[in-house]
């Protein structure tokens, strides 16, 4: 494969103020043989006729655009793209965010002197505000992470290194199209996409890690990740639910991370955490939820029912 194809899909939702700078870095790219697909998840504001404006006025004939004509998830959003892109590699982008000039061609060319044995490969990015610029101690998100020259982000099979990280960005990556077709797409379930996306793939391809800046990624007021909704830990516990594998060598800190975020759940909203927990299939809940959520249904009070999991755990051979 000299220069394979790459598909990117630029996902669309009331982007309407940052269509152009994100359409200018597809547009620039220096990788020469690419496939362009815009969906737009039935956005509310002029998203659609700024998008529409600007195929026109560069007459980018050989671009896809795609208008939903209600609203879709991130994860739908993908799978809809999966199952009509052509590119070997395909980059994913919202379109408030920005891909260097260089990235695909950049990445490409790594692969290619790996004779492609990687199926993903992922870089390092910065937070820009909403007027463009690197927020303050957010620029280069691998380097805040702990890696540099000396200690370079994995590569290999590395379900256990990123386990419970999230250096890892969706818009730094190039994804092999039939390794993503081949775990399934996106879930969804969940209401975002990458980190179950990334621990599925990491079980069974080869993921590269580079140090190269390739994009910039916008962090806005109502950022989901800013929020961290229920819905947010709610998802975050099914994914490492889907997990729970006694022959992986990490076992012990996917629990931990599990515990964690029901806990987090649990505190934020005990009514939605135990109706998702009594939907739970993993048999090992079933003795340690019921007393767990009586003790905070009879008391009304957290301390009591975190004191009752402690004894739980202390005195029950079960998985907590």
């Amino acid at each position: 494969m000299k220069n394979p194809l790459v598909s990117v899909v630029a996902i669309c939702y009331n982007h309407e103020r940052f269509i152009d700078e994100s359409l200018d870095s597809i547009r620039l790219q220096s990788y020469p043989n690419l496939e362009v697909l815009i969906i737009d998840s039935n956005s509310s504001d002029n998203s659609v006729e700024k998008i529409e404006d600007y195929i026109d006025k560069y007459k980018l004939t050989s671009w896809q655009f795609f208008k939903h004509t209600e609203p879709k998830s991130i994860c739908e959003n993908l799978n809809f793209a999966l199952a009509r892109i052509k590119g070997e590699f395909y980059q994913v982008i919202a379109c408030d965010d920005i891909i260097l000039p260089s990235k695909i061609q950049s990445q490409i060319t790594i692969l290619k002197e790996e004779d492609y044995k990687f199926d993903l490969i992922y870089g390092d990015y910065s937070h820009i505000n909403e007027s463009t610029e690197v927020i303050k101690g957010e620029e280069r998100q691998l380097n805040k992470s702990g890696f540099s020259e000396l200690n370079h982000p994995p590569s290999g099979k590395i379900f256990c290194d990123i386990l419970g990280s999230w250096y890892i960005h969706s818009i730094t990556c190039l994804i092999s199209r039939k390794a993503a077709l081949q775990i399934g797409g996106y879930d969804e379930d969940l209401v975002y996409e990458d980190t179950d996306f990334f621990l599925r793939f990491s079980r069974v391809f080869l993921i590269k890690g580079d140090l190269e800046l390739v994009a910039y990624y916008r962090i806005l007021a109502n950022s989901f990740f800013r929020s961290r909704s229920v819905d947010f830990y709610v998802s975050t516990c099914r994914l490492y639910f889907k997990h729970l594998d006694l022959n992986l060598a990490c076992f012990s800190k996917v629990k931990r991370l599990l515990t964690h975020y029901l806990d987090v759940v649990f505190q934020m909203d005990p009514e939605k955490a135990l109706d998702f927990y009594k939907n739970c299939s993993v048999n090992n809940f079933n003795f340690y939820l019921p007393i767990y959520f009586s003790v905070f249904r009879l008391t009304n009070s957290l301390k009591l029912s975190l004191f009752a999991k402690r004894m739980i755990k202390k005195y029950s051979n079960i998985f907590l």
